[in-house]
C-alpha cells in the first residue's frame, strides 16, 4: 500500500495554522451561547451511529444513507464547531438546512463539499476524553465522561433539525 504524501509549503502551513487558530478560538468564545442553546428535550427522532475501522466503507455508506434518506448528519459546516456544536448546527440549518450533496467522493474519509457527512472526530474526542486513542482506556474515561451531557448534546442535534440523525463515528 502507497502512503499518500502531501507537500505544503510553508505559507501554506502558516494558512492552515492560523485558520486552525481563528476556528479554535472560535469555538472556545461561543461557549456562552452553547450553553444556552443546550436544553432538556425529549427524544423524539433516533440516532444512528455508524462506526467502523479506516477504509472499511463507513464514509460512503453515510453518505449513501446522507443522500437517499431523509435523515440529517454532522457536515463539514457543523464539524468546525466542535466545541460549540449546536451553534454549528443552527448555523448548518440556517444556511443549507437539508440540502443533500449527491456527491459520493471521499480521500481517506474527508469529504469535500459543505453539505457532506463529516466524522467529527475531535467532538467525539473532547466529549468522550479521548487524549491519545492509542492509549484510549475506556474504563478509566467512564468514570469521568459526563453521560448525561452526552445525552443531552445528542438530543438537540435531533431537536435543532427535528429529524433522524446519523453520527459517522
Amino acid at each position: 500500500m502507497k502512503i499518500k504524501r502531501i507537500k505544503v509549503s510553508k505559507t501554506e502551513h502558516q494558512k492552515l495554522a492560523l485558520e486552525e487558530f481563528f476556528l479554535e478560538e472560535l469555538n472556545k468564545n461561543l461557549y456562552s451561547i452553547e450553553q444556552k442553546l443546550l436544553i432538556n428535550t425529549e427524544e423524539n427522532y433516533p440516532n444512528i451511529f455508524l462506526l467502523g475501522l479506516p477504509r472499511s466503507g463507513t464514509t460512503l455508506l453515510s453518505q449513501i444513507l446522507f443522500n437517499n434518506l431523509d435523515i440529517s448528519c454532522t457536515n463539514n459546516l457543523i464539524a468546525k464547531f466542535w466545541k460549540a456544536p449546536l451553534t454549528g448546527c443552527y448555523l448548518s440549518k440556517l444556511i443549507i438546512d437539508k440540502t443533500k450533496s449527491g456527491s459520493y467522493y471521499s480521500d481517506y474519509g474527508q469529504t469535500k463539499d459543505i453539505y457532506s457527512p463529516h466524522e467529527f472526530s475531535w467532538f467525539w474526542h473532547e466529549l468522550l476524553k479521548i487524549k491519545d486513542i492509542t492509549v484510549y482506556n475506556p474504563s478509566q474515561a467512564d468514570e469521568i465522561i459526563d453521560w448525561n451531557n452526552v445525552r443531552k448534546i445528542l438530543l438537540n442535534f435531533k431537536r435543532i433539525y427535528e429529524n433522524v440523525f446519523i453520527h459517522k463515528v
